[in-house]
């Protein structure tokens, strides 16, 4: 509701419901306002006083960036990336597990990069405008998508290199009978996250790089293959004999 004039102007937008029409901004309102209030109270009652704590800050900060955060350039992906992140900590609070300093620090780099694909391929389609053309309702230019392709792919490969971080760490070997099977996640990683900027690049990602991780059968192929490799980790002692 708060994008629909940018969103009506958007080349593929415009036919999110509000934009289009479909729905009004009293219905939107209504509904916005009816779940919010009920899944924070269903938090607190039916699961725990943290976790309803942990989605009360979610929806203070992602409110915050709706109608004040985005308008911020580099602010505004830091923002999406820790969304993500909170989620995580979210489901850490409902199952009252200590989450994983790893599992944290890999999903703000991984977030980070997925935030400014998106900032990307919004100014991707800027291609043609001016150097001093800006996003709407965002603060990045035209000029800036090389900036912003840098930070994208750093902020990849900084995940890759968290990801082989913990792979390598001590604390693998109390929860895997075969740690260095794990290995085997961090190309699969490296395939998809510079795959994905490659398509990104070549305009094939669409608005949103988490919807066309959903939808892409390579992506869901990457996905079970890495789960697998857990599992297989997991579950599967293998041990060298010496010669």
């Amino acid at each position: 509701m708060a994008d629909i004039q940018a969103d009506r102007r958007h080349a593929t937008k415009f036919k999110r419901p509000f934009a289009a029409g479909h729905l009004s901004i009293r219905q939107g309102i209504l509904a916005a306002s009816v779940l919010l209030i009920g899944s924070v109270v269903c938090a607190f009652v039916f699961v725990n006083v943290l976790f309803g704590m942990v989605l009360t800050g979610y929806a203070i900060l992602t409110t915050a960036y709706t109608f004040f955060l985005k308008r911020y350039s580099t602010v505004d992906v830091v923002v999406l990336s820790l969304l993500y992140t909170v989620r995580i900590l979210a489901g850490s609070a409902a199952t009252l597990l200590t989450p994983s300093p790893w599992l944290l620090s890999f999903s703000l780099f991984f977030f980070l990069s997925l935030a400014y694909m998106k900032r990307y391929i919004e100014l991707d389609g800027m291609s043609a405008a001016k150097a001093d053309a800006k996003l709407p309702s965002r603060n990045y230019y035209a000029s800036e998508l090389q900036l912003v392709l840098t930070f994208g792919i750093s902020n990849g490969a900084l995940s890759i290199l968290t990801l082989a971080q913990y792979v390598n760490s001590d604390k693998v070997h109390s929860y895997y009978a075969t740690p260095f099977l794990l290995w085997l996640i961090v190309p699969v990683m490296m395939f998809w996250i510079f795959r994905s900027w490659t398509w990104a690049s070549r305009g094939k990602i669409g608005d949103d790089p988490v919807v066309f991780a959903l939808k892409d059968q390579i992506s869901r192929v990457c996905v079970g293959s890495i789960l697998l490799i857990i599992v297989a980790a997991r579950v599967f002692e293998i041990t060298w004999s010496s010669p």
